[in-house]
């Protein structure tokens, strides 16, 4: 992994492609990990089964990858269209959207390269074959992940647990599982390069996530809540992810400003030894 130095920072080489307004739609993926953690936390952490826990953890680690792929607005319309119609050539694709071949083919072209649309040849009779699109299962799992609703009632059902030991053993479970994901490929030795592997860790995963190092102390910025409506009722989940955000870069660090008091970002900073 490249390492990224405080000089290469503040010559402005380093500055995150990430969309500021990330969709609802990336949330829902963040979401669905947080949803996955939470329910294999309560089954496996009550009954003790650490063997099946790490290969439902192995599992749902490829199911996660598989949903990384942002799919824009515009995209994201076209193939709910295409899957409604099933199978179809460009011809019923352009009638149907009202758009033009030219621009039918080339997004086609587009959604078949990231896997999102499969081309199929049809043959009738004795003529040539002709070409129908569909949309993958891949396209399928991306299109119906959204998953805020359920996360947020486990949330409340999993702060509902009446034993406490039970309810922190469980939340215990889902901060080790959460770090074990984020530490992959920590190798940095100054706060700046672990910042700098921590946001790649949680831009892969979803997060819309940046770090500014042109400060004394690096600045990791979360543009958006990943989790608005489950923090607006419970902010022991903001406390969660501090928490694991400090066993991960293997330091102290401190909350400046949170979304939930009304800024447009949550920022963590380390802790200076001064103070």
């Amino acid at each position: 992994m490249k390492q990224y130095n405080e000089q290469e920072l503040r010559n402005n080489q380093f500055r995150p492609d990430q969309n500021k307004n990330r969709d609802p739609v990336s949330i829902g993926r963040f979401l669905t990990v947080r949803i996955v953690r939470i329910a294999q936390a309560v089954y496996y952490g009550v009954n003790n089964q650490s063997s099946s826990l790490s290969s439902f953890q192995g599992t749902m680690t490829v199911r996660s990858s598989q949903m990384q792929s942002n799919i824009e607005t515009n995209d994201r319309e076209f193939l709910e269209e295409l899957h409604r119609m099933g199978a179809s050539t460009i011809q019923q694709i352009c009638d149907a959207t009202e758009v033009t071949a030219t621009a039918v083919r080339q997004r086609l072209i587009r959604l078949e390269g990231r896997g999102l649309v499969d081309r199929k040849a049809v043959r009738e009779g004795r003529g040539r074959p002709h070409h129908v699109y569909q949309v993958t299962i891949a396209a399928l799992r991306s299109l119906g992940d959204n998953y805020s609703d359920l996360a947020l009632i486990l949330w409340r059902e999993l702060m509902q647990i009446e034993e406490e030991e039970v309810r922190q053993r469980v939340m215990e479970r889902i901060k080790q599982s959460l770090i074990q994901q984020y530490s992959k490929n920590m190798n940095g030795r100054s706060a700046l390069d672990r910042f700098m592997e921590l946001r790649t860790s949680l831009n892969d995963r979803g997060f819309n996530v940046e770090v500014d190092g042109n400060v004394d102390l690096p600045v990791l910025r979360e543009n958006s809540c990943p989790y608005h409506e489950l923090a607006s009722q419970d902010s022991s989940i903001c406390e969660m992810e501090q928490s694991v955000f400090e066993e991960v870069l293997g330091m102290k660090i401190e909350r400046t400003q949170c979304c939930m008091d009304g800024h447009h970002s949550c920022e963590f900073v380390p802790v200076s030894e001064a103070s």
